[in-house]
């Protein structure tokens, strides 16, 4: 938990990362994250969660495309757009959506 804490810690310096939490069956890693999350939560963090399934296996970016497109549907496109920190017109190609909110697509 001490390492999640300071994962947490840092995102919200803005210095992000990626965790990857693995193990055996029944070792207790959803209650692990479903923890984190809640921590998370209580400071202030957007909570997104995704998936990818075996349909999406040939599409790149899939499951990050369906995760940002629950985080557009929680509330406003200016607040999705304002959160993204300019990188919105990135996002607008794995989200072709966003343009018809004046979003312009911008080279990667």
């Amino acid at each position: 938990m001490n390492a999640l804490d300071a994962a947490l810690t840092k995102a919200a310096r803005g210095d992000g990362g990626f965790l990857v939490i693995s193990g055996a069956a029944g070792i207790g890693k959803s209650r692990l994250v479903r923890k984190t999350q809640r921590r998370a939560r209580e400071r202030g963090f957007v909570v997104l969660e995704g998936s990818c399934e075996e349909p999406d296996r040939d599409v790149a970016f899939a499951g990050i495309a369906r995760l940002l497109r629950n985080w557009l549907q929680i509330g406003p496109v200016e607040t999705f757009v304002e959160k993204l920190h300019g990188t919105a017109g990135q996002i607008a190609y794995l989200l072709p959506e966003l343009r018809q909110h004046g979003v312009q697509e911008e080279p990667v």
